[in-house]
């Protein structure tokens, strides 16, 4: 048992954690896996953007580094082009300072890439992603088409406002689903068709405020309705104020609902959430396809032997500690946005197609490079030694990159979205914070007593209006392409900003954390009498550990979830 040093929390390190460790030669962690988890996600930038300007070319750009930064950014064509080489700035390491002193500097020089996208049309507005059309407000999103406000989103054609989500067309409002046509509000749904409000349903159509349902068609509570019945509720959808009567009843309904454990699909010995087709894992969470890893997130495909990675992980090998590895990333430690085919790096940043780097930025198809300086091989392997033993005896080797290096202030960083701190937490743990976030309050061109109720009633003026959100007063706009989506599924323009739509997607998620329990169970005919004797690890917390026990959710082990569900 040790002591996190941050949040001062016990945590363990089992056996399977040493084992790993020693293989990679590291020291055990100082963080827990919560606390380690939260800085890695504090170096990147999903959804804050900047107007800014190229300091190469001096075009107009969007950027994730706020205007006044103290670092070089370029736009992606610049920074792409050879009129960039980061070998330039390479210097000696300096074995009298903290290598993360040295980073630092390294850090102020070298460009940047002013948001990561990789062969996109049509859509400026988006950061983290490739293979983009005509697309706005997207970030960590692949493959989708005329989309607004995904996060880590694929194949998706005319979607909105939806988080986690792959293989939708014509849906809103989605949050950890996927396979689904012209739905709005689903919630761990799969293979849906024209519903709305439902929560663990199957390959159901026209189904409403339902739960747990299997192959299912034309139920409304789960119950079989007619088809008029069916229509006349569509009908009501385009009013605002219903909709979010509707969401209250859809929130309670899923509460009622019944609860498997943990969300896994095609896994074998794994303990994780919303992970499938995958074996040997724990502590894992949002991710496809992984062997032997642990304490990761958010890995899309085909990661294996490797602990403490957040984001991307396209073919992540025996990695440690790293955000928004892949593309055939191997043996990556404490690295950031490293992928295409990198292998052997050491605390390095935004490279691509390189191997044997220790503490370089931004270098592209090379290798043998210390702080951006190129070395013989056998020079390279020399001093790379000397340096971790020289960062053993500062404490720094081991640890991911602190967050007094991360290029974004806490409430800028994506970790924001999944663990928020006020500014004072935040700072107090080392972070930076920015005090200039880009909104406005009180700017509001109308009130929404004047907007009208119905989606019909809305015609494409409302596009040049400005609102204010009813949470929180900071204003936004409705956009031309969100209004036709809109219009074309029905649904009523969006009461609150994007930040607070995005708050109340992810509050419908459990976090990434586990608590021992027993299965609820109570009923017969599932092999048990009285309460099932299971117990497991869920991220569902009991109702003493939860901020409110207003939260009566039923959860049930694998055998009598599958029983019970219909």
């Amino acid at each position: 048992m040790k002591k996190c040093t941050q949040c001062k929390k016990d945590f363990d390190i089992t056996d399977a954690d040493r084992q790993f460790y020693k293989k990679m030669s590291v020291p055990e962690p100082t963080l827990c896996p919560r606390c380690r988890d939260m800085r890695r996600w504090a170096s990147g930038n999903d959804i804050t953007l900047y107007r800014a300007t190229c300091d190469l070319c001096k075009k107009e750009m969007i950027s994730m580094y706020r205007p006044g930064n103290p670092y070089t950014v370029y736009c992606t064509a610049c920074w792409w082009s050879d009129k960039l080489d980061p070998l330039t700035f390479g210097v000696d390491y300096d074995f009298s300072r903290p290598f993360f002193d040295q980073y630092r500097d390294l850090q102020i020089r070298v460009p940047r890439l002013a948001a990561s996208v990789v062969n996109c049309e049509n859509s400026p507005y988006i950061n983290n992603c490739g293979d983009m059309k005509s697309c706005y407000m997207c970030t960590s999103c692949g493959f989708c088409e005329d989309s607004y406000y995904l996060i880590w989103s694929e194949h998706s054609k005319d979607c909105a406002d939806s988080l986690k989500t792959k293989d939708n067309e014509l849906c809103y409002e989605l949050v950890n689903s996927g396979g689904s046509y012209r739905s709005a509000w689903l919630y761990q749904c799969e293979g849906m068709s024209d519903s709305y409000f439902c929560y663990d349903c199957r390959n159901c159509t026209q189904c409403i405020f339902s739960t747990n349902l299997r192959n299912k068609t034309l139920h409304i509570f789960n119950k079989p309705v007619s088809e008029q019945e069916y229509k006349e509720f569509v009908l009501t959808l385009g009013s605002a104020r219903k909709a979010e009567e509707y969401k209250q009843t859809w929130h309670a309904s899923m509460q009622r609902a019944i609860h498997k454990y943990l969300m896994l699909k095609n896994c074998e010995n794994v303990v994780g959430d919303n992970v499938s087709n995958s074996m040997n894992s724990y502590a894992v969470f949002d991710s496809d396809s992984l062997e032997n890893v642990r304490y990761s997130s958010c890995l899309l495909s085909g990661s294996k032997d490797s602990m403490d990675v957040s984001s991307y992980g396209y073919g992540c090998d025996l990695s440690y500690e790293g955000y928004g590895l892949g593309g055939s990333a191997n043996k990556c430690l404490f690295t950031r946005q490293c992928f295409h085919g990198c292998d052997a790096l050491y605390y390095s940043d935004l490279c691509s197609g390189v191997h044997d780097l220790f503490g370089c930025i931004c270098l592209r198809n090379t290798s043998f490079c210390i702080l951006n300086k190129k070395y013989a091989e056998s020079d390279y392997h020399a001093l790379k030694e000397k340096i971790i033993a020289h960062m053993r005896k500062t404490g720094e080797y081991g640890e991911y990159f602190p967050g007094s290096l991360s290029p974004f202030g806490y409430n800028e960083s994506t970790a924001m979205l999944y663990d928020p701190l006020s500014k004072e937490d935040a700072v107090r743990q080392g972070y930076s914070w920015n005090d200039a976030m880009p909104e406005t309050k009180g700017k509001e061109t109308i009130q929404w007593d004047a907007v009208p109720d119905r989606i019909g009633d809305c015609d494409e003026s409302i596009t040049s209006q400005i609102l204010a959100c009813t949470q929180c007063g900071r204003n936004y706009k409705i956009i031309k392409q969100e209004l036709r989506l809109l219009k074309k599924l029905g649904l009523p323009l969006p009461r609150s900003c994007l930040l607070c739509r995005t708050a109340a997607r992810l509050s419908l998620r459990n976090p990434a954390q586990f608590w021992h329990r027993q299965c609820m169970c109570e009923r017969g005919g599932h092999d048990h009498v009285g309460q099932c004797v299971v117990e497991f690890e869920t991220t569902y917390a009991p109702p003493e550990g939860r901020a409110s026990t207003q939260r009566p959710e039923l959860v049930y082990c694998e055998s009598c979830y599958q029983k019970e569900v219909v």
